[in-house]
């Protein structure tokens, strides 16, 4: 029983930077690869990389999109049934969004 409870304090003590052996790693070094831990680690990365080149793609795009409209002095555009560009006032940005279908509008006087 006394070497069961020594097992276990042992093993406490261990932490999450020992190698399995006990040994302490040294500053600096790698741990093990571990393969499935690495492969979907660098899909995820190679992921992000991909979003934030169409991230600053869609910025240019939205910037030509806004000069545009300023140019033709149209805040609102419909591009087809479903989405319409939009000149947010607040931040002054074009955006495409979907058209709001649940609502209908009061048709104008004349």
């Amino acid at each position: 029983m006394a070497e069961e409870t020594a097992g276990v304090k042992k093993a406490e003590k261990q932490d999450d930077e020992s190698t399995p052996r006990g040994q302490k790693r040294l500053p600096g070094m790698v741990p093990k690869r571990i393969k499935a831990l690495q492969d979907q680690a660098e899909i995820v990365k190679d992921l992000q990389d991909e979003r934030m080149a169409t991230e600053e793609e869609e910025r240019k795009e939205r910037k030509k999109l806004l000069e545009l409209m300023h140019e033709h002095k149209v805040k609102r555009y419909p591009i087809d049934d479903d989405y319409e560009a939009v000149i947010e006032s607040a931040d002054e940005k074009a955006f495409v969004r979907k058209i709001k279908r649940g609502k209908t509008r009061k048709a104008a006087k004349d």
